[in-house]
């Protein structure tokens, strides 16, 4: 499994994507994709704090696990999604400010990659906010 740097060299590696659709005003013509890249770069910051904090509440008892895939058995689900949302809902006090921002995400991915929207159909702009908000947090999660 990836480690925290790993994690967070992915996350910022896809920003340096979002970085460019924007610079060249792509954000609306690829929305679809601007909202899947924001989301897996959220993944990957929740993915990093899950991986620098190792010790989770699951089902009222503590656990030591550093990923999602993991985390998996001891909510009895097949998916990592699952699995994290699960997770951050459980612990609730560390993911506080940016448990929304991520459903958020993960929710306008879905809808990106599922129901085929046109691109005028994504907000990039909450996209944006939602990403910094989850950004934001991991550096002040991680630099602890």
């Amino acid at each position: 499994m990836p480690s925290f740097s790993q994690h967070s060299h992915q996350a910022e590696h896809n920003q340096e994507l979002l970085t460019l659709l924007a610079k060249q005003d792509l954000c609306k013509k690829f929305s679809d994709w601007y909202v899947t890249i924001s989301f897996y770069s959220s993944v990957h910051y929740v993915e990093g704090i899950i991986n620098k904090i190792g010790k989770f509440y699951v089902k009222d008892e503590t656990i030591y696990e550093k990923n999602s895939e993991s985390i998996k058995h001891s909510y009895g689900v097949n998916s990592e999604h699952q699995a994290r949302k699960l997770l951050m809902k459980d612990n609730i006090k560390i993911f506080a400010k940016i448990y929304n921002a991520h459903q958020t995400l993960y929710e306008m991915s879905r809808t990106a990659r599922y129901k085929c929207h046109h691109p005028e159909g994504h907000n990039y702009i909450n996209v944006e906010k939602c990403l910094n908000d989850v950004n934001n947090e991991f550096i002040r999660i991680t630099k602890q």
